[in-house]
């Protein structure tokens, strides 16, 4: 029988816990995402979110003449898409350490917006953390993906500028028109 000295220092294996890394599924609930992985889920979910919203949109206005039941789908649509993302925000959450009890940030003006710049721009922890072993490093396609983001948003950012130039024009032209005339 071996006496034991609890004064010796403790012992453990650290490579199975400094070389463990895990790679990141697009639909887990759970794990760690890095940032760039962070961007480019993100651009994946809105560009799903998109594009559901559409289909259903114009497949329920085909098929159904009232606007009650395309409102309702419009609802549910958004909701999914608000859901995915917060999953998405959870799992980079959990990257930086912190807890998904941090999302309800989102919920208070301006706070949510430093939320958003901190997910985006705080590195993640480079070891494993409670929230399990870091990601693998990032493929051509997740970079590729997140430097799309910026892109995307100019884009939408100058689509937007467009439709209101093009909706005051329509308005100026508008009050110009004479009146119809009533039979």
């Amino acid at each position: 029988m071996e006496a034991v000295n609890p004064y010796d220092s403790p012992t453990s294996d650290l490579a199975t816990t400094e070389g463990s890394h895990y790679t990141p599924r697009f639909w887990a609930l759970g794990g760690r995402l890095g940032r760039l992985r962070y961007l480019a889920y993100s651009l994946a979910m809105g560009a799903l979110g998109f594009v559901l919203f559409i289909a259903s949109v114009v497949a329920l206005s085909m098929i159904i003449s009232g606007g009650d039941m395309v409102m309702v789908v419009m609802g549910l649509d958004w909701l999914a898409g608000i859901a995915g993302q917060l999953v998405i925000a959870g799992r980079r959450l959990h990257d930086l350490g912190r807890s998904r009890w941090w999302l309800l940030l989102c919920l208070l003006p301006l706070i949510n917006l430093l939320l958003l710049a901190y997910l985006i721009f705080a590195p993640g922890q480079p070891h494993a953390n409670r929230f399990g072993p870091a990601p693998v490093a990032n493929g051509v396609g997740v970079i590729v993906a997140a430097c799309l983001v910026p892109m995307v948003a100019v884009l939408l950012g100058l689509l937007g500028v467009l439709a209101v130039q093009q909706y005051q024009s329509l308005e100026r032209h508008s009050r110009n028109l004479p009146a119809a005339p009533r039979n």
